[in-house]
């Protein structure tokens, strides 16, 4: 019994720092460009393409949705969307795998 606590402590240990160490890896070569983060997040629309009739208020909006969409790209907020839902997640897995590797290490004890 006690042979089989200590391999379930170290098979519980070793899993808790492969998650660990793969999420590390995977949230570095996110960060650096290498693969892109998950696509939860995805806006294609353009600010200026909605205005239809041009009278002029419709072309003072679409005047400003131009230089809004210069400024602030539809990309790059989800982008930043799918970066923070990423680095929620890779908390979220690092949390555990750290939980999972104190449950075999307490196993070991």
């Amino acid at each position: 019994m006690k042979l089989l606590k200590q391999i379930l402590g170290w098979i519980l240990f070793f899993v808790g720092i492969f998650i660990i160490f793969y999420t590390l890896y995977s949230s570095y070569s996110i960060f650096t460009g290498v693969t892109p983060p998950p696509q939860l997040f995805k806006f294609s629309e353009t600010f200026s393409s909605q205005t239809k009739n041009f009278g002029m208020g419709e072309i003072l909006k679409k005047i400003i949705g131009e230089q809004f969409e210069k400024m602030f790209p539809p990309q790059s907020l989800s982008t930043l969307l799918n970066l923070i839902s990423w680095s929620i997640l890779a908390f979220i897995l690092i949390a555990g795998g750290g939980k999972i590797s104190i449950i075999g290490i307490n196993l070991l004890k």
